[in-house]
């Protein structure tokens, strides 16, 4: 049995929704843990010994630098596998069903939120616990936001 099946205007609705822009969300760090959450990952680039509570590890660029000794190797790259198996549950709930670009638009954004809320929470389950302040500072940027547009 051969079943064919003929599909027109396909390539006109995915140039639409292509020209309507890209559809962004992100995780990013509130407060006070903002100045150092990073330290976390990518090491201290002042420290030159070992210091307490620290280990020599590498960061997410392969270089040698001092980390956390709760994180010896990062919080947050290390997770990678988690986020893309975030990202693959979540775009596997998309169901394409709206009768125009805008509601799938409004539906892939909602999944984009959805997935940075997964991403937002692993990476607060795996962050270092000093005083609690970092795993409690993780929210979700949705589409939009000026932060996106940030370069960091």
């Amino acid at each position: 049995m051969i079943l064919t099946l003929q599909i027109t205007g396909l390539d006109k609705f995915l140039q639409e929704l292509e020209n309507d822009g890209m559809i962004e969300s992100g995780v990013s760090v509130e407060g006070e843990a903002a100045a150092y959450a990073e330290v976390w990952e990518w090491g201290n680039a002042r420290q030159t010994k070992k210091g307490p509570r620290t280990v020599l590890g590498t960061n997410p660029r392969g270089e040698r630098v001092w980390l956390s000794s709760q994180a010896p190797y990062g919080y947050i790259w290390t997770n990678e596998g988690k986020f893309w198996d975030s990202i693959s549950q979540e775009l596997k709930k998309v169901t394409f069903e709206g009768p125009n670009k805008r509601d799938v638009r409004e539906e892939l954004e909602k999944a984009s939120v959805r997935i940075a809320t997964e991403i937002a929470k692993t990476i607060s389950e795996s962050a270092p616990v000093d005083t609690g302040q970092l795993s409690e500072s993780f929210r979700v940027v949705e589409s939009g936001d000026p932060l996106l547009e940030e370069s960091e």
